[in-house]
C-alpha cells in the first residue's frame, strides 16, 4: 500500500521506478490514529513503537498525577480522623468528668445525722455559725453525742477478753 516518508507519497514498495508522488491519492492516516478517527480507541501494539511510547508516558502520567490526588485525599483523611479521634478523646474525658459529677450528686451527702442527745437543741449564731446548747445551760460549738455522756462519778468502762463492754 502506500506510505509516506519524509513528507512524501509513494504507492508501494514493490515497484522501486514507481516511486514517485501521487497527487491523486490522499495520504494514508497519521500512524498514530492507526486508520481510526478516535485516539480512546488505540491500542498500543498498533501504533508505531516511538507513539506507543509517548502513548504509554502519556498514560504514565495521568496515572501518576490521579495517583498524587489520590495521595492528598488519603492524607487529608488521616488529618481528619486524627482530629476526629482527639475531638472523641476530649469527649470521652468530659463524659467521664460528667458521669462522676452525676454518680456523687446520686450519692447521700455524709453529713452527721447523728440525732442530739437528750436534752441538747441545734441553733445558729449571729454570725451564721452552728452551736449546740442543752437544758442545763451549757452551749459548744462542737456537736454532742451520746456517746460523749459522761460517767457518773466513780465509775469506769472496760472491756472484757470476748469484747463486750462492761461497767464498775
Amino acid at each position: 500500500g502506500p506510505f509516506v516518508v519524509a513528507g512524501k507519497l509513494f504507492k508501494s514498495l514493490e515497484d522501486p521506478g514507481d516511486q514517485q508522488r501521487d497527487e491523486d491519492q490522499p495520504p494514508p492516516a497519521p500512524p498514530t490514529l492507526g486508520g481510526r478517527e478516535d485516539p480512546e480507541e488505540l491500542h498500543p501494539e498498533e501504533l508505531h513503537p516511538r507513539e506507543r511510547h509517548q502513548m504509554l508516558k502519556r498514560e504514565r502520567h495521568k496515572a501518576q498525577h490521579k495517583l498524587k490526588a489520590k495521595d492528598a485525599e488519603i492524607s487529608s483523611l488521616r488529618s481528619e480522623v486524627k482530629t476526629s479521634n482527639a475531638l472523641n478523646a476530649n469527649l470521652r474525658a468530659e463524659v467521664a468528668a460528667l458521669k462522676k459529677q452525676l454518680a456523687d450528686l446520686m450519692q447521700p451527702e455524709e453529713t452527721s445525722v447523728s440525732p442530739l442527745p437528750p436534752g441538747w437543741f441545734e441553733a445558729i449564731d449571729d454570725a451564721g455559725h452552728t452551736y449546740y446548747y442543752n437544758t442545763e445551760g451549757e452551749s459548744t460549738y462542737d456537736k454532742p453525742s451520746e456517746e460523749e455522756e459522761t460517767l457518773p462519778d466513780g465509775w469506769a468502762e472496760a472491756v472484757d477478753e470476748e469484747g463486750h463492754t462492761y461497767y464498775y
